[in-house]
């Protein structure tokens, strides 16, 4: 299997709770390389572009309400599993919540990624400069 990249949005709740370190430290930990960061407080112009796909949902609502309230860490990751460290953060955030609760879990979790490659892609190049990008 060949790298992949992965953006994924460390939401303010994490910071406030000084959870940012361990974040790292867990996808530092699974091997995956970080080959973009920023700390920013998205604008709610921005957000809106970024979330369009969901736009008229309640998870646009969640998303543009908690990525615009305090500045968030984005992160671009790269490898073969760029994602293998998720079921580490659930036990981090001390919750189990079932599938058809998901907005509920949207809205307390630390972390939010998109849903689909193609989806995290658009936002990567939205939000970050080629030069802003390092493989390695």
């Amino acid at each position: 299997m060949e790298n992949e990249q992965a953006i994924v949005f460390i939401k303010p709740r994490a910071i406030e709770e000084g959870q940012l370190g361990n974040i790292i430290n867990l996808i530092c930990d699974a091997q995956v390389n970080i080959i973009g960061m920023k700390m920013l407080l998205l604008p709610l112009s921005v957000a809106g572009m970024i979330f369009k796909n969901y736009s008229g949902t309640p998870l646009y609502e969640i998303l543009v309400k908690d990525l615009t309230s305090a500045p968030s860490v984005i992160t671009v990751l790269k490898g073969k599993h760029p994602l293998s460290w998720l079921p580490q953060l659930m036990q981090i955030e001390n919750r189990i919540v079932p599938i058809e609760n998901e907005l509920n879990y949207l809205n307390s979790s630390f972390i939010y990624r998109p849903k689909t490659v193609e989806e995290g892609l658009e936002q990567v190049r939205y939000l970050f400069a080629g030069y802003e990008l390092q493989d390695y």
